[in-house]
């Protein structure tokens, strides 16, 4: 009975410190794959145009211009970027024709995200430029609808994956004349659009002159702490507008992670629950391992008489409950192997078991079961 009891204790532990160790790994891997956009000294907010000054999209072109103009300026400013909107929080899509596809409306064509964005918000959040060049003021769109854009990565992937992107031409998805005609002059990595672990969609980059709305993203990369940079900011909006106010004050890296408050939150459960549970059977096994010892008390105390060793009657002690203790791991392991495809549902990026999680599970459960043990 108490043998099955510790093996029982061992094997769910290391389930748990299992899943733990999943948890963590995945939160760890949705962290890398946003590590495209370099987070360090960058501080974004949303500023919002409110009443009729703002009506007329020239109106709303003159303001952001000066106002990206007066940003430059500011002490400890490398680089700055406006974009409709953020990476990671959604976005804006429409539906393209890419090659000599034509208008069909029973036919789903490709869905490609749209960013407005100023000439320097590449640079800004530290996405690299990997063919072609970036966006220039001759790229804006014509009263035709025709301008030039950059793309993702993705985008690429999808509608040239043998051809050279540079020069390719797509339209919208339309009857008649389409809405715009893009040329594509450069392409840039991907970044996720809809949240830290979405797959990540075709894109397309352009100037903003047409496009701006009521609503723009501030980004400003510096020398120095991204929180240095706020008071600035607000100082610098104040100037052209003291009406208008600021929301959503916060560095890029407070972005990634306010993207994956979710997966952080369910990895700091688990791994809370797991130390419990660990706590809980390095105190079980200690009173069972223990409980165990004094039934024997009677047998050590013969085997000593007749002879026995301090040394061996430790290793004969000891041995058996090491014994325990893998059996217990055995039995965890195949409980884990059985979750696996519940796992895979629960845990992002996970493929099936690999080596580290269970060796760090059972390293975990040993340095629990070790006090009980020794």
């Amino acid at each position: 009975m108490l043998r099955s009891l510790l093996v029982g204790q061992v094997a769910v532990a290391f389930v748990l410190a299992n899943g733990a160790a999943l948890f963590s790994a995945s939160y760890f891997k949705i962290l890398a794959q946003n590590r495209t956009l370099d987070t360090d000294q960058v501080l974004s907010a949303k500023l919002s145009l409110r009443g009729d000054t703002y009506k007329e999209n020239e109106a709303r072109v003159r303001f952001w211009q000066k106002l990206e103009e007066r940003l430059r300026t500011l002490p400890g400013v490398t680089a700055v970027g406006l974009t409709s909107k953020l990476p990671l929080e959604g976005g804006n899509n429409t539906n393209a024709l890419v090659n000599d596809e034509v208008y069909d409306p029973t036919v789903r064509r490709t869905s490609v995200e749209r960013s407005s964005v100023t000439s320097d918000y590449f640079e800004t959040m530290g996405l690299k430029l990997v063919r072609g060049r970036n966006l220039t003021p001759a790229d804006d769109m014509t009263k035709a609808g025709h301008h030039g854009v950059v793309v993702n990565r993705a985008f690429v992937e999808k509608a040239w994956p043998n051809k050279d992107p540079i020069g390719q031409v797509f339209r919208g998805n339309n009857a008649g004349d389409p809405w715009y005609t893009a040329t594509v002059v450069g392409v840039v990595e991907d970044v996720r659009q809809w949240g830290a672990t979405a797959k990540v969609q075709p894109e397309m980059y352009t100037t903003p002159p047409g496009h701006w709305g009521s609503a723009v993203h501030l980004n400003l990369r510096s020398d120095r702490p991204a929180a240095f940079l706020a008071p600035l900011l607000r100082q610098a909006v104040a100037e052209l507008d003291r009406e208008l106010p600021l929301e959503n004050i916060r560095t890029l890296d407070q972005v990634v992670r306010d993207a994956t408050a979710g997966e952080r939150a369910v990895a700091s459960l688990v791994n809370f629950f797991m130390a419990t549970a660990l706590g809980l059977v390095a105190v079980g096994l200690y009173g069972t391992l223990s409980y165990h010892i004094v039934q024997r008390t009677r047998e050590i105390g013969v085997r000593l008489a007749l002879g026995a060793t301090g040394r061996s009657v430790l290793r004969l002690v000891f041995g058996q409950g090491f014994r325990w203790v893998a059996f217990g791991l055995i039995l965890g392991l195949a409980g884990t192997l059985a979750l696996t495809s519940v796992l895979k549902s629960l845990v992002y990026g996970m493929d099936g078991l690999s080596a580290m999680p269970l060796l760090l599970a059972g390293g975990i459960v040993l340095v629990a079961a070790a006090p009980a043990v020794l």
